[in-house]
């Protein structure tokens, strides 16, 4: 992600928006059938994901009054779907 944000800032010098719209979910799996390698999975996109974009565009955003960030989420990401353990 800092190899993202540094190409950004190179390319058009400023940034006035950071839409986090990533999110990846296993197929239904009791929970303790559930790799734990795929779950981290689930955990590194869905909330390190967010986390890692917003810590290396805050900075700029920062530098603009008018900046935002937007994160969306997906339905799943509102409540918890049946046999969906992750």
């Amino acid at each position: 992600m800092a190899t993202a944000a540094q190409e950004v800032l190179a390319r058009y010098g400023s940034v006035d928006l950071l839409f986090n719209n990533a999110g990846i979910t296993l197929t239904p799996t009791p929970f303790l059938e559930i790799d734990e390698a795929l779950l981290r999975r689930v955990i590194d996109v869905n909330m390190w994901g967010v986390y890692n974009g917003i810590r290396e565009f805050l900075p700029a955003l920062l530098l603009r009054p008018k900046a935002s960030i937007v994160n969306v989420s997906s339905l799943a990401g509102l409540l918890g779907l049946y046999g969906h353990s992750p």
